[in-house]
């Protein structure tokens, strides 16, 4: 059952409102007897008003909906408190609208210039309140009082509406600060021994000084009049030391003093001009000017508390952040340690399966370029057919083996951009002579268009722009079947200062759809999985073109639709050539000429441990008339050229057992070996043959051992050896 001592919130909560008004309204008639007690002079009005900063701090603490009630509070305390002091009924009644009028407008201008909740946080907090409630408000409200005064009894305006004012206005400025500013004190925490001691002190401070002030009678005029100055530095003191709260109540104390000494004769203003008024004219002037100096000193001691709490705030989350961020920091480098030994562990990874891969490929391609060879010799159309498929395959997994080594140098930010000057009219004609004999060989029309003003030279790096060139075009061989593949070389427009030249490969084939083209340049992506199956390729060759395109300066685009052929524009800023032209790298056909070149009688150190890859290289050594030795490892190496045995160049296998070719040829250059030392390895990656040069060896040669590019280093290595030696 329900308890039934228990009210329902609304009645509880209007309970509460009606003894809120009682109360008030009892407060505000105790405050009209007390202010009695200091009246005087003409129209026998009191030195202070606290009825009035009574009804205007409660009407700024309360809500605006219970207005009505707290304002009928106060008209029936304050027409009671008239009444009592002598008045008639209406003018009690028309004294009490005045003041209710003035309390409306003061609450109203509080909470527009203030705030509700304002706690004289700033100085202009401080201010406003000075003009609105306390001057504006209170003038208002006083002319309206001297109105009912005059009409009630006669009395002049210009005698009673300056009494009313100051009474007023400082009632509202000593009483309202200290309401609102107790109201708004946060009650949920216990004061401080120190903050109760700071309190009790300023109060004990405060009232000696009034005492000082007020309750001393002078005879020295002059040194009367300088005391006021004690207690202005007191309230300075006070406002810098304890909160607004406190600064208020000890004005509130300073004022019941100064009246009540001065209502008795005593203080320095005992010694003041007789005047209608008598002394409390200058005692309201004092009161109003302590008060609202008071409130200024005390806001700019809080705004300044304040912005020191903001700036420890701010100091403490700049620790925080600072703390967070060397957390992030510390998780960052761990990531970063992590990202790059899981990159080395790649790169290891390549070029361990590179290696391993190039060097069973030595064997597969040398011994098929062997058998193309004696291709006269073979009746058998199927071992002709085979031996074709061999070099076929195995020149197609080498290159995709050298696509994913440069994609992965490319991601690791190792491939480096050689820009050199070179003919760029020679570097085309290589290009389609390869591509001429693949495009015809399936049956397609290849057409080279070249505008005739193209420059004569220029500066780029002529390995990468070849290599981008002949996938474009290998691609659009691969992926046409009837029609054309089309070379377009032009000019285009200038880009950043500088001329551009435009490579456009153009075919007739099966085209690209509009949704796969926005992808195309990604690894490992091609048109559709059916292309796939048809034409293969694993969809690397774009996206390295792609990549080698930016690294050039320049940008790559495609246009295509399914069913009538493709277009790959590459543009690339080409500066101009001064002249300085560097031979290109011979094409494949004319390095076999350098077989020629090497003196036939020549004798050759082989270090391999491969038997397969002896066996190949010999004979490519021997077919050309040169004589070989062959040893297994780097320490048999070691010894045959350190006991006597005359040779003409080494060829150091990098890798083997016992000791690798790096530690053999440090240990020749160590003991005076000045012979040509060619490296043959399966590490292709970047840094390699820098790594192998600085070893000691005079040329890098990769496999699978090319016969053409092997040839090439024996006769570069020889001739210059044989240059120095007819220098010598």
């Amino acid at each position: 059952m329900m308890d039934s001592r228990r009210q329902p919130p609304a009645a509880t909560s209007t309970r509460r409102l009606l003894l809120s008004v009682a109360a008030l309204g009892a407060a505000c008639f105790c405050a009209a007897q007390l202010a009695g007690l200091s009246r005087f002079g003409p129209g026998d009005v009191p030195a202070i008003s606290p009825a009035a900063g009574l009804s205007v701090a409660t009407l700024v603490i309360a809500r605006t909906t219970a207005w009505p009630w707290l304002l009928a509070a106060c008209f029936a305390g304050n027409v009671a408190g008239e009444l009592v002091a002598g008045q008639s009924p209406w003018a009690a009644i028309g004294f009490s609208a005045a003041n209710s009028c003035e309390t409306i407008l003061a609450a109203t201008l509080y909470r527009l210039l203030i705030g509700p909740q304002a706690q004289f946080r700033h100085p202009r907090d401080a201010v406003a309140f000075l003009v609105g409630p306390g001057i504006i408000a209170a003038a208002a409200g006083a002319l309206l009082s001297a109105v009912v005064a005059f009409a009630a009894h006669g009395d002049a305006l210009a005698a009673t509406w300056p009494a009313r004012f100051a009474a007023d206005g400082v009632g509202i400025l000593v009483v309202t600060p200290l309401l609102t500013s107790l109201w708004m004190l946060d009650r949920s925490n216990r004061p401080s021994w120190k903050a109760t001691a700071d309190a009790v002190l300023v109060a004990a401070v405060m009232l000696a000084g009034a005492e000082l002030v007020f309750g001393i009678d002078q005879v020295d005029q002059i040194n009367a009049f300088r005391r006021p100055y004690i207690l202005l530095a007191l309230l300075h003191w006070a406002a810098l030391r304890v909160p607004t709260a406190v600064v208020c109540a000890a004005v509130a104390l300073i004022s019941i003093l100064g009246i009540w000494q001065t209502s008795l004769g005593h203080g320095f203003l005992a010694l003041t001009p007789s005047t209608p008024y008598g002394p409390m004219v200058e005692l309201q002037f004092m009161l109003a000017m302590l008060a609202g100096t008071a409130l200024v000193v005390s806001s700019l001691h809080n705004e300044r508390g304040a912005t020191i709490a903001q700036l420890a705030a701010a100091r403490q989350t700049s620790e925080a952040q600072a703390t967070e961020l060397a957390s992030a920091n510390r998780s960052l480098r761990a990531l970063f340690q992590e990202a790059e030994q899981a990159s080395r562990a790649k790169s290891e990874f390549l070029t361990n399966v590179s290696h391993e891969i190039r060097t069973p490929l030595t064997a597969i391609l040398g011994y098929a370029d062997l058998l193309q060879e004696q291709r006269a010799m073979q009746t058998d159309a199927m071992c002709i057919e085979a031996t074709e498929a061999i070099s076929r395959n195995g020149s197609h997994l080498l290159k995709l083996i050298n696509d994913i080594l440069d994609l992965s140098k490319i991601e690791a930010g190792k491939l480096q951009i050689d820009r050199v000057q070179f003919s760029l009219a020679d570097l085309l004609d290589e290009i389609v002579g390869q591509m001429r004999l693949r495009a015809e060989a399936k049956g397609l029309r290849f057409e080279d268009q070249r505008s005739p003003d193209l420059p004569t030279q220029i500066e780029s790096d002529p390995t990468r722009l070849k290599q981008v060139l002949l996938n474009l075009l290998a691609n659009a061989i691969k992926f046409t079947d009837t029609g054309y593949v089309r070379l377009v070389v032009e000019h285009g427009t200038v880009a950043d200062g500088l001329p551009t030249l435009c490579f456009a490969v153009e075919d007739s084939g099966v085209g690209i759809d509009a949704d796969t083209l926005p992808k195309l340049f990604k690894p490992f992506v091609q048109a559709d999985t059916s292309t796939a199956r048809r034409y293969g390729g694993t969809g690397l060759g774009l996206a390295i073109a792609k990549r080698l395109s930016e690294m050039l300066g320049g940008a790559l685009t495609a246009d295509s639709e399914p069913g009538r052929g493709s277009r790959f524009t590459l543009r690339i800023a080409v500066p101009q050539a001064d002249g300085n032209q560097v031979s290109l790298p011979a094409p494949q056909a004319a390095q076999h000429q350098h077989q020629s070149v090497v003196p036939p009688g020549m004798r050759i150190l082989l270090a391999e441990d491969g038997i397969d890859n002896q066996r190949l290289i010999s004979r490519l050594l021997e077919r050309a008339g040169l004589a070989v030795d062959i040893v297994d490892n780097g320490m048999a190496a070691i010894e045959r050229l350190t006991t006597g045995a005359e040779y003409d160049a080494v060829l150091m296998d990098m890798q083997m057992p016992c000791v690798d070719g790096y530690q053999a040829t440090r240990e020749l250059r160590a003991r005076g070996c000045e012979l040509p030392i060619i490296a043959i390895t399966a590490n292709a990656m970047v840094g390699d043959r820098e790594y192998c040069l600085e070893a000691g060896c005079d040329d890098y040669v990769t496999k699978p051992i090319d016969r053409a590019a092997l040839f090439v280093a024996l006769a570069r290595t020889c001739g210059r050896v044989r240059k120095a030696a007819a220098r010598v």
